[in-house]
Protein backbone atom coordinates (compact mmCIF):
# COMPACT_ATOMS: atom_id res chain seq x y z
CA UNK A 1 0.00 0.00 0.00
CA UNK A 2 1.69 3.34 -0.64
CA UNK A 3 1.91 6.41 1.61
CA UNK A 4 0.96 9.69 0.36
CA UNK A 5 2.68 13.09 1.73
CA UNK A 6 -0.22 13.78 3.95
CA UNK A 7 0.90 10.25 6.04
CA UNK A 8 4.13 11.46 6.33
CA UNK A 9 4.67 13.34 10.02
CA UNK A 10 7.84 15.65 9.58
CA UNK A 11 8.30 14.28 13.54
CA UNK A 12 9.32 11.07 11.85
CA UNK A 13 11.52 12.15 8.94
CA UNK A 14 13.19 14.29 11.59
CA UNK A 15 13.56 11.24 13.94
CA UNK A 16 15.05 9.08 10.88
CA UNK A 17 17.49 12.17 10.34
CA UNK A 18 18.67 11.67 13.56
CA UNK A 19 19.23 8.22 13.22
CA UNK A 20 16.52 6.75 16.04
CA UNK A 21 13.59 5.09 13.60
CA UNK A 22 12.68 1.68 14.16
CA UNK A 23 13.27 -1.10 11.33
CA UNK A 24 9.29 -0.94 10.74
CA UNK A 25 9.57 2.55 10.59
CA UNK A 26 12.39 2.76 8.41
CA UNK A 27 10.34 0.45 6.13
CA UNK A 28 7.53 3.14 5.74
CA UNK A 29 9.48 6.08 5.39
CA UNK A 30 11.36 4.01 2.33
CA UNK A 31 7.87 2.82 1.32
CA UNK A 32 6.64 6.25 1.07
CA UNK A 33 9.60 8.04 -0.57
CA UNK A 34 9.20 5.10 -3.42
CA UNK A 35 5.63 5.95 -3.73
CA UNK A 36 6.29 8.83 -5.98
CA UNK A 37 8.62 11.56 -7.95
CA UNK A 38 6.89 14.26 -5.35
CA UNK A 39 7.57 12.48 -2.10
CA UNK A 40 11.05 12.06 -2.61
CA UNK A 41 11.09 15.53 -3.80
CA UNK A 42 10.05 16.72 -0.60
CA UNK A 43 12.74 14.26 1.54
CA UNK A 44 15.67 16.15 0.12
CA UNK A 45 13.97 19.50 0.34
CA UNK A 46 13.62 18.49 4.38
CA UNK A 47 16.83 17.25 4.46
CA UNK A 48 19.16 20.19 4.17
CA UNK A 49 16.39 22.46 6.34
CA UNK A 50 16.69 20.09 9.18
CA UNK A 51 20.59 20.22 8.99
CA UNK A 52 20.39 23.80 8.99
CA UNK A 53 18.01 23.65 12.08
CA UNK A 54 20.24 22.04 14.10
CA UNK A 55 22.79 23.79 13.14
CA UNK A 56 21.21 27.00 14.42
CA UNK A 57 20.23 24.87 17.64
CA UNK A 58 23.75 24.42 18.49
CA UNK A 59 25.28 28.00 17.77
CA UNK A 60 26.05 29.41 21.58
CA UNK A 61 23.46 32.03 23.00
CA UNK A 62 24.93 35.80 23.63
CA UNK A 63 24.51 36.21 27.13
CA UNK A 64 22.44 39.19 27.17
CA UNK A 65 21.64 39.81 30.91
CA UNK A 66 25.89 39.10 31.60
CA UNK A 67 26.71 41.90 29.11
CA UNK A 68 23.96 44.27 30.63
CA UNK A 69 24.92 44.40 33.88
CA UNK A 70 29.02 44.28 32.43
CA UNK A 71 28.15 47.86 31.20
CA UNK A 72 25.79 48.87 34.14
CA UNK A 73 28.67 48.92 36.31
CA UNK A 74 31.02 50.49 34.03
CA UNK A 75 28.35 53.28 33.76
CA UNK A 76 27.94 53.71 37.27
CA UNK A 77 31.54 53.81 38.07
CA UNK A 78 31.75 56.42 35.35
CA UNK A 79 29.03 58.34 37.40
CA UNK A 80 26.67 58.30 34.30
CA UNK A 81 23.58 57.54 35.86
CA UNK A 82 23.87 60.41 38.77
CA UNK A 83 20.03 60.85 38.46
CA UNK A 84 19.05 57.35 40.08
CA UNK A 85 15.16 58.08 40.03
CA UNK A 86 15.18 58.84 36.08
CA UNK A 87 17.68 55.80 36.03
CA UNK A 88 15.47 54.06 37.66
CA UNK A 89 12.65 54.38 35.17
CA UNK A 90 14.05 53.51 31.95
CA UNK A 91 16.29 50.88 33.09
CA UNK A 92 13.93 48.55 32.19
CA UNK A 93 13.13 50.11 28.75
CA UNK A 94 16.41 50.42 28.11
CA UNK A 95 17.21 46.77 29.05
CA UNK A 96 14.61 45.67 26.95
CA UNK A 97 15.95 47.83 23.71
CA UNK A 98 19.59 46.29 24.47
CA UNK A 99 18.26 43.27 24.34
CA UNK A 100 16.82 43.15 21.02
CA UNK A 101 19.74 44.97 19.39
CA UNK A 102 21.45 42.25 20.30
CA UNK A 103 19.93 39.52 19.96
CA UNK A 104 18.85 41.30 16.05
CA UNK A 105 22.52 41.93 15.82
CA UNK A 106 23.79 38.33 16.47
CA UNK A 107 20.85 37.01 14.27
CA UNK A 108 22.52 39.31 11.47
CA UNK A 109 26.68 38.64 12.41
CA UNK A 110 25.52 34.69 12.56
CA UNK A 111 23.53 34.54 8.93
CA UNK A 112 26.10 36.77 7.45
CA UNK A 113 28.95 34.81 8.45
CA UNK A 114 27.79 30.99 8.96
CA UNK A 115 28.87 28.81 6.43
CA UNK A 116 26.04 27.67 4.14
CA UNK A 117 25.44 23.79 3.55
CA UNK A 118 27.54 22.48 0.29
CA UNK A 119 26.80 19.67 -1.90
CA UNK A 120 29.56 17.80 -3.84
CA UNK A 121 28.61 15.61 -6.31
CA UNK A 122 31.36 13.76 -8.62
CA UNK A 123 28.86 13.03 -11.98
CA UNK A 124 30.50 10.44 -14.12
CA UNK A 125 34.28 11.37 -13.06
CA UNK A 126 35.97 10.69 -9.60
CA UNK A 127 36.64 13.71 -8.01
CA UNK A 128 38.49 15.02 -4.69
CA UNK A 129 38.05 17.65 -2.50
CA UNK A 130 39.15 19.38 0.44
CA UNK A 131 36.48 20.43 2.83
CA UNK A 132 36.39 23.91 5.13
CA UNK A 133 38.07 22.04 7.78
CA UNK A 134 40.82 20.53 6.31
CA UNK A 135 39.40 16.87 5.43
CA UNK A 136 39.55 15.40 2.41
CA UNK A 137 37.40 13.78 0.57
CA UNK A 138 37.05 11.48 -2.59
CA UNK A 139 33.98 10.48 -4.06
CA UNK A 140 33.22 7.85 -6.05
CA UNK A 141 31.15 8.23 -9.81
CA UNK A 142 27.91 8.82 -9.60
CA UNK A 143 28.20 10.31 -5.79
CA UNK A 144 26.82 12.76 -3.61
CA UNK A 145 26.97 14.52 -0.15
CA UNK A 146 25.73 17.63 1.89
CA UNK A 147 28.72 19.21 4.20
CA UNK A 148 27.76 21.61 6.81
CA UNK A 149 30.61 23.12 8.82
CA UNK A 150 30.44 26.28 10.89
CA UNK A 151 33.56 27.45 13.61
CA UNK A 152 30.81 27.76 16.23
CA UNK A 153 29.34 23.96 15.99
CA UNK A 154 30.46 21.62 18.55
CA UNK A 155 30.39 18.72 15.00
CA UNK A 156 31.49 18.67 11.53
CA UNK A 157 28.64 16.97 9.37
CA UNK A 158 28.24 15.40 5.83
CA UNK A 159 25.13 13.21 5.11
CA UNK A 160 25.95 11.20 1.95
CA UNK A 161 22.63 11.35 -0.29
CA UNK A 162 24.14 8.43 -2.93
CA UNK A 163 27.15 6.77 -3.99
CA UNK A 164 30.27 6.01 -2.12
CA UNK A 165 33.40 8.23 -0.84
CA UNK A 166 36.59 8.15 1.10
CA UNK A 167 37.52 10.29 4.30
CA UNK A 168 40.53 11.61 4.99
CA UNK A 169 39.46 13.19 8.22
CA UNK A 170 41.30 16.45 9.39
CA UNK A 171 41.64 15.43 13.60
CA UNK A 172 40.12 17.75 15.88
CA UNK A 173 38.96 16.57 19.49
CA UNK A 174 36.59 18.98 20.47
CA UNK A 175 34.87 19.10 17.03
CA UNK A 176 33.76 15.16 16.12
CA UNK A 177 33.62 14.42 12.33
CA UNK A 178 30.19 12.95 11.62
CA UNK A 179 28.83 11.02 8.45
CA UNK A 180 25.20 10.56 8.27
CA UNK A 181 23.25 8.04 5.76
CA UNK A 182 19.37 6.99 6.11
CA UNK A 183 19.76 7.04 9.93
CA UNK A 184 23.08 5.76 9.96
CA UNK A 185 25.44 7.68 11.62
CA UNK A 186 28.85 7.45 11.63
CA UNK A 187 31.93 9.44 13.95
CA UNK A 188 35.12 10.05 13.94
CA UNK A 189 37.64 12.69 15.15
CA UNK A 190 40.47 12.06 12.70
CA UNK A 191 40.76 9.03 10.41
CA UNK A 192 40.68 7.88 7.28
CA UNK A 193 37.71 5.32 6.37
CA UNK A 194 35.41 4.54 3.29
CA UNK A 195 31.95 4.71 3.41
CA UNK A 196 29.77 2.73 0.60
CA UNK A 197 26.52 3.54 0.09
CA UNK A 198 23.61 1.16 -2.19
CA UNK A 199 19.85 1.82 -1.20
CA UNK A 200 19.28 0.18 1.64
CA UNK A 201 22.74 -0.74 2.62
CA UNK A 202 26.29 0.49 3.83
CA UNK A 203 29.46 -0.55 4.22
CA UNK A 204 32.15 1.38 6.59
CA UNK A 205 35.69 -0.45 5.70
CA UNK A 206 38.32 1.76 8.16
CA UNK A 207 42.21 2.85 7.01
CA UNK A 208 43.41 4.21 10.22
CA UNK A 209 41.87 5.47 13.43
CA UNK A 210 38.63 4.86 14.88
CA UNK A 211 35.16 5.04 13.40
CA UNK A 212 31.65 4.70 15.75
CA UNK A 213 29.03 3.68 13.54
CA UNK A 214 25.34 3.86 15.30
CA UNK A 215 21.78 3.07 13.98
CA UNK A 216 19.35 3.64 16.53
CA UNK A 217 20.59 1.78 19.82
CA UNK A 218 23.13 -0.11 17.87
CA UNK A 219 26.40 0.84 18.16
CA UNK A 220 29.62 -0.87 17.48
CA UNK A 221 33.29 0.59 17.54
CA UNK A 222 35.79 -0.05 14.13
CA UNK A 223 39.50 -0.29 14.43
CA UNK A 224 42.01 0.01 11.29
CA UNK A 225 41.65 -3.05 8.96
CA UNK A 226 37.94 -3.76 10.34
CA UNK A 227 35.07 -3.59 8.06
CA UNK A 228 30.79 -3.25 8.89
CA UNK A 229 28.45 -4.30 6.49
CA UNK A 230 25.00 -2.75 7.89
CA UNK A 231 21.35 -3.72 6.17
CA UNK A 232 19.04 -1.09 7.04
CA UNK A 233 16.13 -2.97 6.12
CA UNK A 234 16.31 -5.27 8.16
CA UNK A 235 18.80 -4.09 10.68
CA UNK A 236 21.18 -7.23 10.06
CA UNK A 237 24.72 -5.83 11.42
CA UNK A 238 28.13 -7.87 10.15
CA UNK A 239 31.44 -6.93 11.61
CA UNK A 240 34.62 -8.48 10.22
CA UNK A 241 38.72 -7.93 8.93
CA UNK A 242 39.08 -6.45 6.13
CA UNK A 243 41.15 -8.66 4.17
CA UNK A 244 41.98 -6.52 1.04
CA UNK A 245 42.60 -3.00 -0.65
CA UNK A 246 40.10 -3.58 -3.27
CA UNK A 247 37.82 -0.77 -2.11
CA UNK A 248 40.26 2.13 -2.83
CA UNK A 249 40.48 1.31 -6.61
CA UNK A 250 38.99 4.61 -7.83
CA UNK A 251 41.14 6.97 -5.95
CA UNK A 252 44.49 4.94 -5.52
CA UNK A 253 44.16 4.43 -9.72
CA UNK A 254 45.39 0.68 -8.60
CA UNK A 255 43.57 -2.63 -8.46
CA UNK A 256 45.26 -4.41 -5.98
CA UNK A 257 44.96 -8.05 -5.55
CA UNK A 258 46.49 -10.58 -2.94
CA UNK A 259 45.82 -14.20 -3.19
CA UNK A 260 42.29 -12.64 -3.45
CA UNK A 261 39.45 -14.61 -4.99
CA UNK A 262 38.84 -13.66 -8.96
CA UNK A 263 35.58 -13.03 -8.46
CA UNK A 264 36.03 -10.03 -5.98
CA UNK A 265 38.58 -8.92 -8.55
CA UNK A 266 36.03 -9.36 -11.43
CA UNK A 267 33.63 -7.00 -9.50
CA UNK A 268 35.82 -4.11 -8.93
CA UNK A 269 36.88 -4.00 -12.55
CA UNK A 270 33.01 -4.31 -13.34
CA UNK A 271 32.56 -1.07 -11.48
CA UNK A 272 35.98 0.52 -12.97
CA UNK A 273 35.43 -0.12 -16.45
CA UNK A 274 31.71 -0.62 -16.66
CA UNK A 275 31.77 -3.78 -17.78
CA UNK A 276 29.77 -6.79 -17.37
CA UNK A 277 32.93 -9.50 -17.13
CA UNK A 278 30.94 -12.75 -16.21
CA UNK A 279 33.10 -15.79 -14.83
CA UNK A 280 31.77 -18.87 -16.23
CA UNK A 281 32.00 -21.77 -13.78
CA UNK A 282 32.39 -22.01 -10.09
CA UNK A 283 35.74 -22.89 -9.53
CA UNK A 284 37.40 -19.93 -12.20
CA UNK A 285 35.71 -17.47 -9.45
CA UNK A 286 37.52 -18.97 -5.99
CA UNK A 287 40.83 -19.18 -8.02
CA UNK A 288 43.18 -16.39 -6.33
CA UNK A 289 44.77 -13.84 -8.09
CA UNK A 290 47.93 -11.87 -6.92
CA UNK A 291 48.67 -8.49 -9.14
CA UNK A 292 48.48 -4.76 -9.54
CA UNK A 293 46.64 -3.18 -12.36
CA UNK A 294 47.49 0.52 -12.86
CA UNK A 295 44.77 2.04 -14.47
CA UNK A 296 45.66 0.56 -17.38
CA UNK A 297 43.12 -0.35 -20.42
CA UNK A 298 40.44 -3.04 -19.49
CA UNK A 299 41.79 -5.09 -22.74
CA UNK A 300 45.14 -5.39 -21.27
CA UNK A 301 43.54 -6.67 -18.07
CA UNK A 302 41.83 -9.18 -19.94
CA UNK A 303 44.52 -10.03 -21.41
CA UNK A 304 46.64 -10.69 -18.09
CA UNK A 305 43.42 -12.82 -17.00
CA UNK A 306 43.45 -14.90 -19.68
CA UNK A 307 47.45 -15.75 -19.77
CA UNK A 308 47.45 -16.22 -16.43
CA UNK A 309 44.73 -18.78 -15.83
CA UNK A 310 44.62 -20.31 -19.56
CA UNK A 311 41.09 -18.50 -20.20
CA UNK A 312 39.01 -18.04 -23.05
CA UNK A 313 37.96 -14.71 -23.49
CA UNK A 314 34.44 -14.16 -25.28
CA UNK A 315 32.44 -11.20 -25.89
CA UNK A 316 28.80 -11.50 -26.44
CA UNK A 317 26.27 -9.03 -26.75
CA UNK A 318 27.83 -6.19 -23.83
CA UNK A 319 29.23 -9.17 -21.86
CA UNK A 320 32.56 -10.21 -21.54
CA UNK A 321 32.94 -14.16 -20.88
CA UNK A 322 35.65 -16.37 -18.79
CA UNK A 323 35.90 -19.43 -19.08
Amino acid sequence: MSVDLRNIDDALLAKYFQGETAPEENRIIESWRGASAANEKYFQNLLPIWQMNQRILRVETPDIDGAWKRFEKQADAKGLFGNKRWWTKRKISFAAAAAIALAFGWFVLYSFYADRPITLASGNQVMADTLSDGSVVTLNKNSALIFADNRRLKQREVTITKGEGFFNVKHNTSRPFIVRYRGCKITVLGTSFNVRTHDKEIEVIVESGLVSISRGFTSILLRPSEKVFFNLDSGRLKRSPNSDHLYDYYFSKEIKADKTPLWKVVNVINKKYNSKIVIGSKQLKDRQLTTVFKDQPLQQILDVLSKTYNLKVTRKNDSIILE
